[in-house]
């Protein structure tokens, strides 16, 4: 009985979206679908130039980040459950940049800790998204 209930756990774990893939499905939908400017180059020190202006842009944005207008969900709610089903990935992201999680978590900074997360994410997979849909 034990060894279903593992089992069951990992299934449900597999199915639900992590913010690595939340992340880089978000920016790969922004630039398909015309939301910034975007000019394929050859040059590798325009590549980087491109990236650095789409990270600026991308960091603010709550299409990805959930920054500018206070988080990325509609409601609280789906928040607090995208950062309970993600926690190892949200103590990944603390841990880099030497936040303290247990006080966000004991005040519920639940938007807090999803944009800190996204923006993390944004770093990580913005170069691989672009280089999946071609543009570097």
């Amino acid at each position: 009985m034990l060894n279903s209930k593992k089992q069951n756990k990992r299934k449900e774990r597999k199915n639900m979206t992590t913010y690595f893939e939340m992340v880089k499905k978000d920016i790969k939908n922004a630039i398909l679908d015309g939301y910034y400017d975007i000019v394929i180059l050859d040059n590798k020190q325009d590549k980087v130039k491109l990236y650095v202006k789409l990270l600026t842009q991308m960091w603010n944005d709550e299409y990805i980040t959930g920054n500018s207008c206070g988080g990325y969900y509609f409601h609280v709610a789906d928040t607090i459950k995208m950062v309970q089903e993600n926690i190892e990935e949200v103590r990944e992201v603390y841990s880099f940049f030497d936040y303290n999680l247990t006080e966000d978590l004991n005040n519920s900074n639940y938007i807090e800790i999803d944009s800190k997360t996204r923006c993390y994410f944004l770093m990580v997979v913005l170069y691989e998204a672009l280089k999946e849909i071609k543009i570097i």
